[in-house]
């Protein structure tokens, strides 16, 4: 029988660092205009995990300089058991 994957401590685990803000911004435009294709006066769904409220919340922003009525911003949380 194989033997389990030795999984390290969780201090020992690395993280990615976060993009700066530039392109995080940039890419949350591309996503609007591009990815979404969203229209001027047209209002936007937008679901993100808390863990991503920094992107979403460039998403929004980026949603309404491109001229969205509104966005519709839910938050969603699932928390490891």
């Amino acid at each position: 029988m194989p033997e389990a994957a030795h999984l390290p401590p969780a201090s020992e685990t690395r993280t990615i660092p976060p993009l700066p803000a530039e392109p995080m911004d940039r890419y949350a435009d591309l996503l609007v205009r591009i990815g979404v294709n969203l229209q001027p006066r047209q209002c936007l769904n937008l679901r993100a995990e808390l863990e991503h409220a920094d992107f979403a919340r460039r998403v929004v922003a980026a949603a309404y300089r491109h001229g969205a009525k509104y966005v519709n911003m839910v938050w969603t949380h699932d928390p490891i058991t």
